[in-house]
């Protein structure tokens, strides 16, 4: 199997916008999927799990012609308190 360049700069860019959509939402995502690992593909939620192998898994199945490496993969944590004395 041959990748080509235009190939990888595609994925690139594809694995870019998921990050970036990502990070415009994440505090809408944080409070909809507190403590959950949440994947973006095509500036959309495809899945949410509690355990990263299974949504792994969720994804190679769910999406089968597309690269999981491209989707934008985050751990969204409650976020913390900061306690100011």
């Amino acid at each position: 199997m041959t990748i080509d360049r235009d190939t990888i700069l595609d994925e690139i860019r594809q694995k870019r916008a998921n990050e970036d959509w990502l990070d415009r939402h994440r505090s809408e995502l944080r409070r909809r999927y507190p403590n959950r690992y949440v994947a973006v593909l095509h500036e959309e939620v495809v899945g949410v799990e509690k355990d990263f192998p299974p949504l792994l898994a969720r994804l190679r199945k769910e999406c089968p012609d597309t690269s999981p490496s491209i989707a934008a993969i985050d751990f969204l944590s409650e976020p913390a308190f900061v306690w100011v004395l």
